[in-house]
């Protein structure tokens, strides 16, 4: 006796949805307390030695996170640039919660010994950070 099974092979599927927030840290500068003037570059102008520089800027949380945040400078040009010209804020520390939007001075200070710069630029990099 010979038997023959035949089998049908059953394919079962389910379907879920799946949802999340992406986090994103970043920030955004600007000229204007309503944010429709964003800064690309900060032209400091015309500067005298021993003299103390300053810029209000608005700097809003583009995130959707709590935040503090970093200054850095880089790509000084000329490269002794930085040591006769110092750049600095007041930010605290204090955190940035999302879409805040908070005033901070730039400060750009000339020392008396400046020396040989006529021209000068570099990068600033605010980093932010999550909390």
């Amino acid at each position: 006796m010979i038997v023959v099974l035949v089998g049908a092979i059953l394919n079962y599927s389910t379907t879920f949805h799946g949802k999340g927030r992406i986090k994103t840290i970043g920030v955004k500068i600007y000229f204007d307390q309503n944010c429709t003037n964003e800064v690309i570059e900060l032209d400091w102008g015309l500067l005298n030695p021993a003299s103390l520089n300053s810029r209000t800027l608005y700097i809003k949380n583009t995130c959707n996170i709590e935040i503090t945040l970093n200054l850095t400078t880089k790509n000084w040009n000329p490269e002794n640039a930085s040591n006769f010209i110092f750049s600095s804020w007041n930010y605290s520390g204090q955190v940035i919660f999302p879409s805040e939007i908070i005033e901070t001075n730039f400060y750009l200070q000339v020392s008396e010994n400046i020396t040989g710069i006529i021209d000068f630029s570099f990068d600033y990099i605010i980093t932010a950070l999550e909390l």
